[in-house]
């Protein structure tokens, strides 16, 4: 059986292949725009996918990406053990285009079945009027 320990979306994820380590940068938490449509340039999603020794090698999963529940992209994707129990699954998502505020949501599926969600909040915030330059404290 096919397992998820976790799973991060960043605007960067580099793997170390000397060392064999990943760095994750500009791991994205939230989502904030001051209007609507808004373009995410670049999310990389990282996933740590582990597998029971009876297990394939190798096997296609599939990740979808939804706003609100609406499939924005679903695609499929082959994760190769290379003889080990775990798998680093790093998947590079170009020009997302977000609609509307609420909850950006990215699957990893395997066989139907969902084994992890990573959700993001994004979120609509109201510029500042013009000439306030910050909050006054009274």
């Amino acid at each position: 059986m096919y397992t998820v320990e976790w799973g991060v979306l960043a605007d960067n994820v580099i793997r170390d292949a000397d060392r064999n380590t990943v760095s994750i940068i500009d791991l994205i938490e939230a989502v904030t725009t001051t209007n609507f449509p808004v373009l995410i340039p670049r999310v990389i999603a990282l996933w740590l996918i582990t597998r029971d020794t009876v297990d394939p090698n190798k096997e296609m999963f599939e990740m979808a990406l939804r706003l609100n529940g609406q499939d924005l992209n679903r695609f499929p994707i082959a994760v190769t053990f290379e003889g080990k129990l775990r798998a680093r699954c790093i998947v590079g998502i170009n020009s997302i285009i977000l609609q509307a505020p609420g909850t950006l949501e990215a699957t990893l599926s395997f066989g139907g079945q969902v084994l992890a969600t990573r959700r993001v909040v994004v979120l609509l915030n109201a510029p500042a009027p013009v000439g306030t330059i910050g909050a006054s404290h009274g």
